[in-house]
């Protein structure tokens, strides 16, 4: 009923998280589908697998037939959703299948396929939907193995997931498998582990332990302890040398941010005074006003092209005069007609940057003097100190790089870069939806984030505006070479506690061994003994109640009430000593491996009748309703003595536990899995079991009571000797109960 329980409010829990995202995506609201700004979203068929999985989890298990027909449809479901998008990974395509239209609000038109569930997620799906349809199907060992393994996959995946998030894995693994799912999907994950262990655990296969020697448990408890202590020593180092790296490559970034955007802005105002003063040359503007007079004897002209030819040495690319109407009066260089990219600066003499196999530096000045405006410059001076900075950023990496940008509307505009030789143009977002650092530096932000750029590549980037020129720059570099050395020292380190964690568990289960199989002989010892001992221990009990009989009887002579009121009580007492030797010998021999079953045909009415005969007394007795009901052609294969224990037992307990009402013994046969079942019940209306006492039910040397004063006498063997028996038949113990209105325990024999 737990169980039942538990896998309820999981299978709740991922129906109303997934319906949660679903309506997030519908409505458009950011925080329903991402747990925080800049986390991965949970996408839409992610979520609509966890509504999928939520409803097998809830579906009833009463009915076992519809329970194993809803969770095939269910897992089928799910393992075909999860296959369709890990083929789209494999074959690097689109089936259709990713709603990307209903994604388009929160991916930026860069992404390759909005929706697409990541591979790793995909997995998790794969892998539960198998679980599901497996777990009603177990027919060998090896299957219930492999429902175990599955399960504990899909949790492993919400862990590591979880601890991608706890330790930012891609950066020190830039192919981190897990690295696409998102928060909520790994905690969702984990979530429905728990619901498939305990949905699978009320199936009768579940009920054998998969390790059944002590020592092998042991030691796997052991290795699983030892192994997650290492991992744990790992992330912590990695957390350690994560942060103390992270903030040195980011003092070195901001720092080379620093030195680049002064010296840009010392070029740009040392290039800008060399133009200027290519404006105000005075013997120019008296030459331009002659020229313009009609008054030029050739020699005004010549001058001016001395002063161009003398700027063209000081490392003008071009320059050019040109009168107060336009027209040209004297140039020389080489101008760019249409260059790929520019860019206008904020400055006084609002020059343009320009890009044509290098940086440029245009400026169209006016041409004055004390008369007013002569005409105009034209002069463009190239800028390799700005190449050599964005091809060459030293001490950074070999990943290293810088970026100069322009935002113009909804994209930001770029110079080339070290690692992208072409003008190009990128959104304001990453794949994240997260802002891009240049998106920041243009803003007026300054600062070092580690994030994802335009590549979808992680990085540490410095940014900042270049000065009020309207530009921002970006000093960057991946950080998988930040973290690279940290990553081959952790997987030396990872190596080694793996190791010491392998020689640890040797070294455990070598200590182990030896002390359970002792314990284990020690146990054999006794069961033997104990079989061994059957007629010695039962022979002086039943002399006892013999004689004690005889003398009831009055047979030797006359006994004073007194005399009879003593012997009763021997007699009770030798009796409940008895059947505690027998429910202990009977205890012993299935433990040793002594119990001979011999399967036979058996016709159940006549077992079940000749208990009946037997018990029936007891409950007239005390006042109790007695039925039975059981068809007459019911005949199972069976070994008749257990049968009629099992019985006895259940009905036994029955009796003891009900003080009015009445007490039913069924039989029949259903339908399980696709083949035949008998079930035989005891009903009765007695006190019930409490929901936490349940657990403990089974248990040998256990009686539950309605209080803490022990009202009933027994041994408390007798549920456990008869799940023993019936485990040995083939079959087991089901029961249901209600607190104060009375419990039903009903014996399952497979028909073969």
């Amino acid at each position: 009923m737990k169980r039942a329980t538990l896998s309820g409010c999981v299978g709740a829990l991922l129906v109303l998280l997934g319906g949660m995202v679903m309506l997030g995506w519908w409505m458009q609201l950011s925080p329903l589908v991402r747990v925080l700004p800049g986390f991965t979203p949970m996408v839409f068929n992610t979520a609509l697998c966890f509504v999928i999985a939520g409803g097998a989890l809830l579906a009833p298990s009463s009915d076992p037939d519809l329970y194993r027909k809803i969770t095939t449809v269910i897992g089928g479901a799910l393992a075909l959703i999860a296959a369709l998008i890990l083929a789209e990974h494999w074959f690097r395509t689109s089936l259709g299948i990713n709603w990307p239209s209903l994604h388009a609000w929160v991916y930026d038109s860069g992404w390759k396929e909005p929706g697409r569930t990541s591979a790793g997620t995909a997995a998790g799906f794969l892998m539960s939907g198998a679980a599901l349809v497996l777990a009603t199907r177990v027919r060998r060992a090896w299957m219930g193995t492999a429902v175990r393994l599955l399960t504990f996959g899909v949790g492993t995946i919400g862990v590591l997931g979880l601890v991608g998030y706890l330790v930012s894995a891609p950066l020190l693994f830039p192919e981190y498998f897990f690295a696409g799912v998102a928060m909520h999907t790994a905690t969702g994950f984990l979530l429905l582990a728990v619901g498939l262990r305990s949905a699978w655990k009320r199936l009768e296969w579940a009920r054998t332990p998969l390790l059944a020697r002590e020592d092998d448990r042991i030691t796997v408890v052991g290795a699983t302890i030892l192994v997650a202590i290492a991992l744990a020593a790992g992330i912590a180092s990695f957390a350690v040398l994560q942060g103390r790296a992270q903030t040195l490559v980011g003092d070195n970034v901001l720092a080379a941010l620093t030195r680049r955007t002064d010296m840009f802005r010392d070029l740009v105002e040392l290039r800008e005074s060399n133009a200027r003063l290519a404006a105000t040359r005075p013997a120019v503007l008296r030459n331009l006003r002659i020229i313009r007079a009609g008054r030029d004897d050739g020699s005004n002209i010549a001058n001016v092209r001395a002063v161009v030819d003398s700027f063209l040495k000081e490392g003008f690319s071009g320059l050019a005069y040109y009168d107060v109407d336009g027209k040209p009066v004297a140039s020389g260089g080489a101008f760019v007609k249409t260059p790929e990219l520019s860019v206008t600066l904020a400055t006084p003499d609002k020059p343009e940057l320009l890009w044509e196999g290098g940086f440029l530096l245009r400026h169209h000045i006016p041409l004055r003097d004390a008369a007013g405006e002569v005409g105009m410059v034209l002069a463009e001076q190239p800028l390799p100190l700005l190449n050599r900075l964005a091809q060459n950023v030293l001490g950074i990496g070999t990943t290293g790089d810088m970026g100069l940008c322009v935002v113009r509307g909804e994209q930001l505009h770029c110079f080339p870069q070290r690692l992208n030789p072409r003008v190009f143009s990128t959104p304001l977002v990453n794949v994240a939806g997260e802002s891009l650092p240049m998106t920041r530096a243009l803003r007026g932000e300054t600062g070092v984030i580690i994030t994802r750029d335009y590549r979808a590549q992680n990085v540490v980037a410095a940014y900042g505006p270049v000065g009020d020129f309207g530009l921002g720059m970006v000093v960057k570099i991946d950080a998988a070479e930040v973290f690279r050395p940290i990553r081959e020292q952790l997987e030396i380190a990872l190596g080694v506690l793996v190791l010491l964690a392998a020689v640890g568990t040797v070294l455990l289960r070598s200590q182990v061994k030896p002390l359970v199989t002792k314990l284990a002989d020690a146990n054999q010892a006794k069961d033997r003994f104990l079989a061994s001992m059957s007629h010695e221990l039962r022979t002086p009990l039943n002399a006892i109640i013999g004689f004690t009989g005889t003398l009831l009887m009055k047979l030797p002579g006359p006994l004073n009430v007194d005399q009879e009121k003593q012997l009763r009580t021997v007699q009770a007492g030798a009796r409940h000593l008895l059947a505690l030797i027998n429910d202990l010998l009977e205890l012993a021999k299935i433990e040793a491996g002594k119990v001979e079953l011999k399967l036979v045909p058996t016709d159940c009415k006549e077992v079940i009748d000749e208990v009946a005969e037997s018990l029936r007394p007891q409950a007239e007795a005390k006042g109790l309703g007695f039925t039975v009901t059981v068809p007459q052609a019911l005949r199972v294969r069976s070994d008749r003595r257990a049968l009629s224990q099992i019985v006895i037992n259940l009905t036994n307990n029955a009796i003891k536990f009900t003080e009015r009402g009445s007490i039913r013994i069924k039989a029949g046969r259903c339908e399980e899995n696709g083949g035949k079942r008998l079930d035989i019940s005891v009903e009765d209306t007695g006190i019930g079991i409490r929901p936490e006492d349940q657990e403990k039910l089974f248990g040998a040397f256990t009686q539950v009571d309605d209080s803490s004063n022990r009202r009933y006498e027994g041994t408390g063997l007798g549920l456990h000797l008869s799940r023993k028996l019936a485990e040995a038949l083939g079959g087991r113990i089901e029961f249901k109960s209600e607190y104060g209105r009375g419990s039903t325990f009903t014996l399952v024999l497979p028909e073969e």
